[in-house]
């Protein structure tokens, strides 16, 4: 899924540059594709947190974040000069390093292991550019991002998540058509990802980091 995003992304970009140089209009009320690379860190809310139900014991001792990366695309929809509304869908990571107690039958082990989980995202968003200049400007983002379990079947996860997702950065304008954004962002899961809790905590995902976009204008809406 990843290899297949990172390859439609090149393709619009590339694409599309040489025709949208020859565009000297005004893209006001405008579609554009944004494709979106991400690098960050994850990890959750009161780790350490319990997520194997073991009848001989496996009690966790400790777990700490690790770098995850993601893929997106995106349609955006210009609504005002400075605003647009998103649709798009990409791929979600998380990833952590544990580190506990296990038993074989005959005692408590010490063991380490790399969690890894993985979803398919589609989110909807809103984005509103501010201190805008010739070339560039800022902007804030937020959207609703729900997360659809991929891979085998989980006992303890859900099929679906919900997180809400912050994004400020910056808009760079190379060529007339196309921008470049450079963002922060942060991810935090707004319901339990859970079916049910082992122990006394529940599971809330979270993670932060860092974006590079390629945003290209498609279609002009007429007046």
């Amino acid at each position: 899924m990843q290899k297949i995003l990172v390859l439609l992304s090149f393709l619009f970009i590339f694409g599309f540059q040489t025709q949208l140089k020859a565009q000297k209009e005004d893209f006001s009320k405008s579609f554009s594709l944004q494709s979106t690379i991400g690098f960050g860190r994850s990890l959750h809310y009161f780790a350490p947190v319990q997520m194997r139900l073991c009848f001989e014991g496996c009690p966790v001792e400790k777990q700490e974040g690790r770098f995850v990366h993601h893929v997106e695309m995106a349609i955006y929809r210009q609504f005002k000069p400075n605003q647009e509304y998103s649709f798009g869908f990409g791929n979600s990571r998380y990833r952590f390093f544990e580190e506990g107690l296990t038993s074989p039958g005959n005692g408590l082990f010490p063991y380490e292991r790399i969690v890894k989980r993985s979803w398919i995202q589609l989110h909807l968003g809103h984005r509103y550019t501010f201190l805008q200049k010739e070339k560039s400007n800022l902007f804030i983002e937020n959207g609703i991002i729900t997360d659809w379990k991929v891979g085998r079947k989980s006992s303890y996860l859900n099929v679906v998540g919900f997180s809400f997702r912050l994004k400020v950065g910056l808009q760079y304008e190379p060529i007339q058509g196309m921008k470049l954004l450079f963002n922060g962002y942060y991810k935090t899961a707004i319901a339990k990802y859970n079916k049910e809790t082992i122990g006394d905590k529940n599971y809330y995902p979270y993670n932060y980091g860092i974006e590079i976009s390629a945003l290209v204008k498609i279609i002009k809406k007429k007046k």
